[in-house]
């Protein structure tokens, strides 16, 4: 059994490829990596927000294909959750996708989570990366302002009012 949810995001494909090909940005979007044990570029461990479980959540990236599988692995429990990412352009900027399929060892409350946690960070995820997008655009717009400019609105009215 498979579930899949995607959500057409107002940035670049690349920067969200990126993104999402970090382990430590896990912890801003996905539930299993919200409280954080051990977090570097590569791997992330973490106590889920879900269930409670210590979890190891380790990234794949696969550049040519602009994806990312994620292994997600419970302590105690010998079955892997594998999360699949993937960034289409889209005219809005990109979609991502998020997949994922039912491990063995998975009961019918246990799936049940899992696809509602991967509704509601789908949606986190959109807000994280519009949000970099719209932080990265403020920065490249202040880098070609020339030194002496405001990017302040300007007023109207008289300016020989001014003291």
């Amino acid at each position: 059994m498979r579930h899949q949810v995607g959500v057409d995001i107002a940035a670049d494909p690349d920067a969200a490829f990126a993104y999402l090909s970090d382990a430590r940005n896990l912890v801003s979007w996905a539930f299993g990596a919200m409280q954080p044990l051990e977090l570097t570029r590569d791997r992330c461990l973490s106590r889920s927000l879900v269930n409670g479980a210590q979890v190891e959540i380790t990234p794949r990236p696969i550049p040519g294909r602009r994806e990312v599988e994620f292994d997600s692995w419970n302590a105690g429990r010998s079955d892997c959750l594998v999360i699949r990412a993937s960034v289409r352009p889209a005219p809005s900027g990109c979609r991502v996708t998020l997949s994922a399929e039912r491990p063995q060892g998975a009961d019918d409350e246990d799936w049940r989570l899992i696809c509602a946690a991967h509704e509601i960070e789908a949606r986190i995820l959109r807000t994280r990366l519009e949000a970099e997008a719209r932080a990265t655009a403020a920065r490249g717009a202040a880098e070609r302002t020339p030194p002496g400019c405001s990017t302040a609105p300007r007023l109207s009215g008289d300016a020989s009012r001014v003291a």
